[in-house]
């Protein structure tokens, strides 16, 4: 997962049972114009504990995408897909005169309330072929269009190795069963060498107590992959 993921664990740890959270989310809404990656590296998803918050977060961070991009929808499609905006991801392709915003706008006036339904099985295919094509980031957004949330964080792990988008995806998209199976049974077995984010991993899934396991062996040495 990278070493810049690892040597923040311990931060993050602390940072999430801290009880000034509320200065702490004050100083990253005093940032702006910053982007995933600025997002990412303050492990907001894994630390933030008011699930409205963090959506405020990714949300901001959208409309940045959407400004910094050339007001072109398809910079935001992500964030605002993470954060059930669907109907403002539609209102920005209506207003964009590009062709290809018009042909995607026909696909997004579909009904997806039914993630059984036919527009959801298309966004699904629409998903498959991204992957197919190495281009996960849009794999994802339409996994997530689709309501197909196991799809989209089985990208996030497999193809991005991107736990905090894993993590913004679980807390902001899946109800409290699939979020708990998917941070236990994807999300950790990719973490558990890294105590602290297990720790993270666990008391997210709501396992409070066997989160303390992983803090109670230190590893042996500051090796980054392990720390």
């Amino acid at each position: 997962w990278g070493s810049e993921y690892a040597l923040r664990g311990e931060h993050l740890a602390f940072a999430l049972h801290s009880t000034g959270q509320a200065a702490l989310v004050g100083e990253l809404k005093r940032v702006s114009g910053y982007n995933w990656e600025w997002l990412k590296a303050t492990g907001a998803s894994f630390w933030v504990k008011k699930r409205e918050v963090l959506r405020e977060l990714v949300e901001a961070g959208g409309k940045n995408a959407f400004v910094q991009g050339g007001r072109d929808p398809n910079k935001c499609f992500l964030w605002y897909m993470i954060c059930g905006k669907l109907q403002v991801v539609k209102l920005l392709f209506r207003t964009d005169e590009r062709e290809s915003s018009k042909k995607m706008l026909g696909l997004l006036e579909r009904d997806f309330s039914d993630p059984k339904g036919k527009a959801n099985q298309v966004a699904k295919a629409v998903a498959v072929n991204f992957m197919s094509r190495g281009r996960f980031i849009n794999a994802v957004a339409f996994f997530c269009l689709a309501k197909n949330y196991k799809g989209a964080v089985q990208v996030a792990a497999n193809h991005l190795k991107d736990p905090h988008l894993f993590m913004v995806i679980c807390r902001l998209l899946m109800d409290e069963d699939e979020r708990k199976q998917s941070l236990l049974e994807i999300l950790l077995p990719l973490v558990e060498t890294n105590p602290w984010y297990a720790h993270l991993t666990l008391w997210h899934a709501g396992a409070l107590s066997r989160s303390l396991a992983p803090l109670a062996s230190p590893p042996d040495s500051l090796d980054p992959f392990s720390a």
